[in-house]
C-alpha cells in the first residue's frame, strides 16, 4: 500500500470539529458525501484490497503518513461505512500533536446464533461508528432531502430513495433516522 504524507490542513483540535463542519470546510457537504475527496484533502491514501472476510478495513499512520485499506470483497455500502469509520478514527482519535504511529482495524460484525462476535464494542469504536454515520448522513442534508422530497417514513420506497441518495444501507439509514428522532 502506498501511503501519502499527512496534510498540514488537518485541524488542530479535531474532536471539537463536527463532521458537518469538516465537510463544509472542505466544500464536500452534499449527498452522497465524497469520501475519496475528503481523504485526499486530509492527506490519506486509500486502497481497496481483498482482506480476510472478518476484516472490513484498517487505518495505519506511520512516520506521519496515513493510509486506509478497505476490504474489496465487501458490499459497496459496507465499504463506504468502513471508509467513513476509518476516517473517523483519523479525525477524532489520531493525535497530530506528536509524531505518533497508530493502527486501527475494523473487524466485521459477525452474528452466530443471535450473539454478536468478532468486534470490540469499546467506546472508541462506538464513537467512530457515530462519527462515520454523521459523516455519511449529515443531519442538515438528511433534513433537507426529506423536506424537498416529501419523505414518508411509512413508505418503503421513500426509505429506499433516501438510502440511494446517500449511498448507504437501509439499516444504516434507519439507525441514523432513529438517532435524529425522525422515525421511531
Amino acid at each position: 500500500m502506498t501511503i501519502a504524507a499527512v496534510s498540514p490542513r488537518r485541524v488542530n483540535h479535531p474532536k471539537a470539529q463536527s463532521s458537518e463542519e469538516l465537510l463544509r470546510q472542505n466544500g464536500l457537504l452534499r449527498a452522497p458525501v465524497d469520501l475519496d475527496a475528503l481523504a485526499k484533502r486530509l492527506g490519506i491514501d486509500v486502497t481497496l484490497d481483498a482482506l480476510d472476510d472478518d476484516i472490513s478495513g484498517f487505518l495505519i499512520v506511520k512516520n506521519a503518513k496515513a493510509g486506509i485499506c478497505i476490504n474489496a470483497l465487501h458490499h459497496p455500502n459496507r465499504q463506504r461505512f468502513t471508509f467513513a469509520h476509518e476516517l473517523a478514527h483519523f479525525v477524532i482519535h489520531h493525535s497530530t500533536k506528536e509524531e505518533q504511529d497508530d493502527f486501527y482495524i475494523d473487524k466485521s460484525l459477525l452474528y452466530l446464533r443471535g450473539k454478536q462476535r468478532g468486534r470490540s464494542e469499546s467506546p472508541m469504536e462506538r464513537e467512530a461508528d457515530q462519527y462515520a454515520a454523521s459523516l455519511l448522513m449529515p443531519e442538515s442534508l438528511i433534513r433537507s432531502w426529506i423536506q424537498e422530497n416529501n419523505f414518508n417514513p411509512s413508505e418503503e420506497i421513500d426509505l429506499y430513495r433516501l438510502t440511494m441518495a446517500f449511498r448507504v444501507s437501509e439499516q444504516a439509514m434507519q439507525i441514523r433516522l432513529s438517532d435524529l428522532r425522525i422515525i421511531k
